[in-house]
């Protein structure tokens, strides 16, 4: 595969992943609206919404005992 070919083929993906990414947030907050969530109810869950889905460091180390 050529530099070009292969820049293509990932911005491409890159651009369906965004996609993915803004079905997944339009049906949260059509879930929410129907829910009648609050503004404060709303803001948590987008933020915990966007938590679980947002790469960490701590998800690829093992786990340590103490």
């Amino acid at each position: 595969m050529h530099d070009d070919e292969l820049h293509t083929a990932f911005m491409n993906a890159r651009s369906s992943e965004r996609l993915q990414l803004l079905e997944l947030l339009e049906s949260k907050l059509d879930r929410l609206a129907a829910d009648k969530a609050s503004r404060d109810q709303v803001f948590s869950a987008l933020k915990d919404w966007i938590n679980l889905r947002r790469p960490s460091s701590n998800k690829t180390k093992p786990e340590t005992t103490q």
